[in-house]
């Protein structure tokens, strides 16, 4: 699997896709530098990331990234969603295009679920809607 990185504006998105690894390494960490917004996944039963092993926590934990759009959101994963709730905020978004600039982005890890499934999260969990 690859990481992507991408500049824009001043603002790091690293995208994990189906990251499966249980930490990263000092050069991948050199590499990437400091992520202003990460794409990952919370719950992939391809890559064995669930809320049981932790896998996608303590990469983001890792990174401290200010935003995480969590991806492979399988419609049975509310313990997945609840168990990031405990470490992080919160926003969604019924909408699946957001736009993100770097002032708007907040002071601390905090998770933007997007479209029908943050739509379907975000009132089950009572999250507050997203400014993006």
């Amino acid at each position: 699997d690859y990481i992507y990185l991408v500049e824009m504006d001043g603002v790091r998105i690293a995208h994990f896709g189906d990251f499966g690894q249980t930490a990263l390494t000092e050069a991948q960490l050199a590499a990437l530098g400091r992520v202003d917004v990460l794409i990952t996944q919370l719950d992939n039963p391809y890559s064995s990331v669930d809320a049981t092993n932790h896998l996608a926590y303590d990469l983001i934990d890792q990174l401290c990234p200010r935003l995480v759009i969590p991806t492979h959101m399988l419609t049975d994963s509310t313990a997945d969603v609840a168990l990031a709730l405990e470490r992080w905020p919160a926003l969604y978004s019924p909408n699946r295009q957001v736009r993100i600039r770097s002032d708007q982005l907040p002071g601390r890890t905090t998770l933007l679920f997007l479209g029908t499934r943050g739509a379907g999260l975000g009132p089950y969990l009572e999250l507050p809607v997203s400014p993006y």
